[in-house]
């Protein structure tokens, strides 16, 4: 394929058509443009993508970012120029000088003649270049100043994605680790709850049968109208221990099978500090 012809982008026939740029006065017009087609020369001599948007605007895309360069007009304190009354009062401000009279201001907010090269950042909506318009520089010194800018911007970009990503890979990881300890600690103290069930209903069932003999004994050698009454709550008792015995289970007590529910986790998940927003929080990547 043959390769494109310096300057061929559409982008280029659209810029030197331009007769107003965005806060820029028509002073100023033709230099906006030089500057604006000499940034896009360069940015396409790179091999990136250019838009023009509204009011003269360069976008300059190096992936995944895309820079907007913006041509503003510098405001400042500039000199005003003096009305009649203000020279009135400096006259009579000099013939009197010991009388305090009040003194006109000799400076305004104003354009200073020079030309702001900006590029915004527009994930942040800052700024992440600027220079100054002036004598000492051409229009090809910010051309190469500002597309460096765009690709420092866009490789920054590309180590915080790659960052970000690693970021959510590690505490994706992380929360998959919690998720099987607070499993197994959730296992084995509902298997230590079961087991300690079991011994207290065993201990029951040991006091009970030892209860009872005791108490046959006693209702056999002391005779009374109520004995029918306690040998049948004897009989109870004896028929309530084997019940709750589980050494009389079949089957026998086995390794239970332990049931959750996510809810169930979470109060054996270990505390972890809040992620805020999308950008995570510090990480050793």
């Amino acid at each position: 394929m043959a390769p494109r012809r310096r300057g061929s982008d559409p982008v280029f026939a659209t810029i030197r058509a331009l007769t107003k740029v965005d806060e820029l006065s028509e002073k100023h017009t033709r230099r906006g443009i030089r500057i604006l087609l000499a940034v896009a020369r360069e940015a396409s001599d790179r091999g990136h993508e250019l838009r023009l948007g509204r009011g003269g605007r360069l976008e300059i895309t190096v992936r995944p970012t895309t820079s907007t360069l913006l041509l503003k007009e510098e405001y400042g304190r500039v000199p005003r120029k003096l009305t009649a009354q203000d020279k009135k009062w400096l006259e009579e401000a000099k013939a009197n000088p010991n009388r305090v009279l009040p003194r006109p201001r000799t400076w305004e907010r104003g354009p200073t003649g020079r030309v702001i090269v900006d590029i915004l950042e527009r994930r942040t909506s800052g700024h992440a270049g600027q220079w100054y318009d002036d004598k000492d520089h051409g229009v090809q010194d910010y051309a190469a100043a500002v597309v460096n800018c765009a690709e420092n911007r866009a490789g920054s970009e590309e180590a915080r994605h790659a960052s970000e990503a690693r970021a959510r890979e590690f505490y994706r990881r992380q929360a998959e680790l919690d998720r099987e300890a607070a499993i197994e600690l959730l296992v084995q103290a509902r298997i230590k709850d079961a087991l300690s069930e079991q011994v207290r209903n065993w201990r029951q069932a040991e006091d009970i049968r030892v209860y009872c003999d005791r108490l046959e004994q006693r209702n056999t050698a002391q005779a009374s109208d109520s004995a029918d009454s306690t040998r049948e709550w004897i009989a109870w008792a004896r028929h309530h221990a084997d019940a709750i015995d589980p050494l009389l289970q079949n089957p026998l007590p086995a390794m239970p099978t332990i049931k959750w529910s996510d809810e169930d986790l979470e109060p054996y998940k270990p505390e972890r500090p809040i992620l805020f927003g999308s950008g995570y929080l510090r990480h050793p990547f």
